[in-house]
Parts: structure tokens; C-alpha cells; sequence
């Protein structure tokens, strides 16, 4: 394994919602201090960093839609993200805590 791919690996995550699974990276602390700064909003955070999904039925993330769970597709998230806010703010959430968690677990062990 390159170590590149050891730096993707580490970075992984799966964030649980109401029965949802999203899979994706969190973010670096660089890119959690530019978001801050940028006021980047939620939505647009998880468009970056989430790209998979498990149990997600059409009927989620379309009105009158099917009860069968689809595919994972970055442009479906993206919209159906931008629309719902019980998505968007614990996805977000964990995406930046997981960067701010290692930066001080970082320091922490620099510290002993």
C-alpha cells in the first residue's frame, strides 16, 4: 500500500443519520480553517466530502419517489443534500470534528 493510499485510508469515515450511512473523508485541518473562514455552508462541505451512501431509497431525496434505495451518484447527493438540513448539519458536523479531533490529538502526543 502506497502511502498516499495509507492517507485515504486514515481519513475515511462513516457518518450514521436517522439510518442513513454517508462514507467519504473528513476534512483536512487546513480545509476546516478555510471553511470557517469562507463561511463555507454545510451542504457544500458534505458535496466535498462524502461519496457513498447505503440505505437511501429515491423516495428520500425525490418527492413521490420510488421506495427502492439507488445507487450513490454525487450529482443526486448534491442536490438532494442541499434539501435536507437533517443531513446536512450532522454530516458537516463530523467532517470538520474528525479534522479538529486529530489536530489536537496531534499536539497532544507532541506534548508527552
Amino acid at each position: 500500500m502506497s502511502t498516499l493510499d495509507k492517507i485515504n485510508k486514515a481519513r475515511e469515515l462513516e457518518i450514521k443519520v436517522d439510518g442513513f450511512v454517508f462514507t467519504g473523508a473528513y476534512a483536512t485541518l487546513e480545509q476546516a480553517l478555510i471553511y470557517e473562514q469562507d463561511q463555507t455552508s454545510r451542504p457544500e462541505i458534505c458535496r466535498r466530502h462524502i461519496t457513498g451512501w447505503s440505505n437511501v431509497k429515491e423516495s428520500d431525496v425525490v418527492d413521490d419517489g420510488a421506495k427502492e434505495e439507488i445507487k450513490f451518484d454525487s450529482v443526486i447527493f448534491g442536490y438532494a443534500v442541499g434539501n435536507r438540513p437533517d443531513w446536512w448539519n450532522p454530516i458537516a458536523q463530523e467532517i470538520v470534528k474528525k479534522s479538529v479531533d486529530r489536530a489536537i490529538a496531534l499536539r497532544d502526543n507532541k506534548k508527552k
